[in-house]
């Protein structure tokens, strides 16, 4: 029972600081709003197999995110798809990914180093991020984590009891198999690829090359199993442009290079770390650092049978830390939500550090360090706190988090019951996480005093970074500009969107935006008499339409930041053909 009662506060605590925010934020960025077009086509369509994009163009991602959005949304209800429902799949990963963290640092330690690990995944920036983002990297991170854990688990246990060979995995491999080929339909093969990379890198390290056939086991044929149909159905629906985008672009292409992928340099996740992980990654940095430098001092004390968890544990998780960072590196496109993955090594790895430090300060100096780290929390909590309230009272605000002079504009138009509100909102929460959280971390710790002054600090400024994100949905969103285009065209006109071949930056209009419009390459047009959508930088590129012809219907769109992402919708009295003839 009090286990239960541990997870029900922890579950209860993480959707405190996640699902109200779902829909501060309007859908503005092209990859949530691909995401929401697929799962209003379900909706429209009732299509689970391959729902097309505007029925014309294939999903970029397999669809288990999409099916859980559209099972969350029927099952609760709602009257229209909106945000909300659309970024609920990722609040519940992360709520999710944050209980199978607490679970397993529970088993594998105790409460007090769980409920440390619960402070900081919940508080790590890519997670504050994705967890209210309606994209696929949350969920993927869950099902990804689900199945490294297990295996970990069972590594870490008979490691620890001196086993020189790895075990067998029995029912083990059933769950590592089912989790696997769901993250493969949640993401694609690169689920696969990154279960296999964690399992057999941690088998090498520890047991030696000789024991992967060990690995072998029927149970991992369900990482195939469970997504083959779908991928079946689909290329028989799809064909060919389904293996040309989901397999061969989204894999091949993505990892190799080719047409449509910016291709980063292979240190590019090396400088994306520290943000996506901060501020964590450089606290683990620097407790790496200290503890090699007092090696001579801290190698004795791990050999000791308390500390052996411990240290199997740091180094699993960095294993897991070096081996994806390297994997990912090899790639050609890549992307700074993809770090999502290590995050629950990250944890992992600062919460064993932080039982080290506590363990060997512990024997010595105690007294003095706790005055120390009293006094720094104190003064990072209330230098946080005054920057808060300076930035509601709108006497300054940080230009790092909100840097644009249209985004500060955004935010004094909002109402200042909203901003009150908010404020109080999330104040209300540090304080209930803080007295809640004193009995259990026992604040007469080091490792407890300081998590408790930094979890405060650190939600403070994520509290503020979420006004940040609602300010730049507000001046970049479309919701605005659908409802004057569904205002300015009659309910029988079937507007032409006229795109280049990798424009996309439209979807966030057509989310809100309900009715289908018909997509086509606008080198290719021949119709006339009928309405056309296009940016208004890309109208002067339509060398078949005579400038004199065109009747705008209406302009809007994004006026503030940048111009250029305006559309226009028009008719043509008449127009140019091949022939340089106007008809």
């Amino acid at each position: 029972m009090p286990f239960l009662k541990h997870c029900l506060f922890i579950s209860l605590i993480s959707g405190l600081f996640i699902i109200p925010f779902l829909s501060i934020c309007e859908v503005s960025q092209v990859s949530e709003a691909r995401e929401g077009v697929v799962v209003g086509e379900i909706l429209r369509t009732q299509e689970y197999i391959l729902p097309l994009r505007h029925g014309q163009i294939v999903p970029s991602k397999p669809l288990l995110f999409h099916w859980l959005a559209t099972f969350l949304y029927q099952t609760s209800g709602g009257q229209n798809f909106d945000e909300f429902y659309l970024r609920l799949p990722s609040a519940v990963s992360a709520i999710s990914c944050l209980l199978v963290l607490f679970i397993f640092i529970a088993k594998l330690f105790d409460y007090r180093s769980a409920y440390i690990g619960a402070i900081i995944f919940l508080s790590t920036n890519s997670v504050v991020c994705l967890a209210k983002d309606g994209r696929v990297d949350m969920l993927f991170c869950l099902l990804l984590t689900v199945a490294n854990l297990i295996w970990l688990q069972l590594a870490i246990e008979c490691k620890h009891r001196g086993d020189k060979s790895i075990p067998s995995l029995g029912w083990r491999a059933l769950w590592i198999g089912m989790f696997t080929g769901l993250s493969v339909l949640a993401k694609g093969p690169l689920g696969l690829m990154m279960v296999g990379i964690l399992i057999s890198t941690v088998v090498i390290f520890w047991w030696g090359w000789k024991n992967l056939f060990r690995l072998i086991h029927p149970g991992f044929l369900l990482a195939i199993a469970i997504p083959l149909p779908w991928y079946y159905l689909s290329i028989e629906k799809g064909s060919g442009a389904f293996v040309k985008r989901q397999l061969i672009f989204e894999n091949v292409s993505r990892f190799f290079g080719g047409e449509g992928i910016t291709i980063k340099p292979f240190y590019y996740y090396l400088l994306q770390i520290w943000n996506q992980g901060a501020p964590w990654s450089v606290v683990l940095v620097i407790l790496l650092l200290l503890g090699w430098y007092k090696r001579k001092e801290i190698l004795p004390f791990l050999k000791q049978d308390t500390c052996k968890k411990d240290w199997l544990s740091l180094s699993a998780s960095l294993i897991w830390i070096a081996s994806y960072i390297f994997f990912l590196s090899l790639s050609a496109g890549k992307r700074s939500a993809y770090l999502i993955m290590i995050m629950p090594a990250l944890t992992i790895a600062i919460v064993n550090c932080l039982n080290i430090a506590s363990a060997i300060l512990s024997q010595s100096c105690q007294s003095k360090a706790i005055i120390r780290i009293s006094w720094f929390g104190a003064f990072v909590s209330f230098g946080a706190l005054i920057v808060c309230v300076l930035f509601l009272l709108e006497r300054s605000y940080p230009r790092a988090l909100v840097d644009h002079r249209e985004i500060y504009q955004a935010w004094q138009s909002i109402s200042p019951d909203k901003k009150a509100f908010m404020g109080m909102f999330i104040l209300g929460c540090f304080v209930a996480v803080c007295i809640s959280l004193k009995r259990v971390l026992n604040n007469k710790t080091i490792t407890g005093m300081l998590l408790v002054y930094f979890f405060t600090a650190q939600q403070i400024l994520t509290g503020m970074q979420v006004f940040g994100y609602a300010i730049k949905g507000a001046t970049r969103g479309y919701k605005k500009a659908a409802n004057e285009l569904l205002a300015a065209i009659k309910d029988s006109d079937r507007p032409v969107f006229l795109k280049t071949a990798k424009d996309e930056s439209f979807d966030s209009l057509f989310f809100y935006y309900p009715k289908r419009i018909e997509i086509s390459p606008f080198e290719k047009v021949d119709k006339s008499n009928v309405l056309y959508l296009s940016r208004v930088e890309t109208l002067s590129r339509l060398d078949w339409i005579n400038e004199n012809s065109i009747e705008k219907v209406l302009v809007s769109g994004r006026m503030i930041d940048i111009p250029e992402t305006q559309f226009v919708v028009f008719r043509l009295s008449h127009y140019q053909n091949e022939s340089n003839q106007f008809q």
